[in-house]
């Protein structure tokens, strides 16, 4: 949803892409609003864009193999 909000569509584009209701989404927003601190949503978007563009700079565990760790061996009995 913050990908969404940082792209600035609409609720009811949201609402539309996650097969939700735009009321559903009024809510989401809301609770965004209070955890972010913000004002309006606006704020909330430019905070998701923040969050969004960190996300796509930092490397996964699974783009660097050696953070993976090795799964075990199965055994059959």
């Amino acid at each position: 949803m913050l990908e969404f909000l940082a792209k600035g569509e609409t609720n009811k584009e949201i609402a539309r892409h996650l097969n939700l209701t735009e009321a559903t989404i009024k809510v989401y927003v809301r609770e965004l609003m209070k955890h972010f601190s913000a004002k309006n949503r606006m704020q909330v978007a430019l905070k998701a864009s923040a969050l969004v563009q960190a996300q796509a700079t930092t490397p996964q565990p699974e783009d660097d193999p050696e953070q993976i760790a090795p799964r075990p061996a199965m055994s059959c009995r």
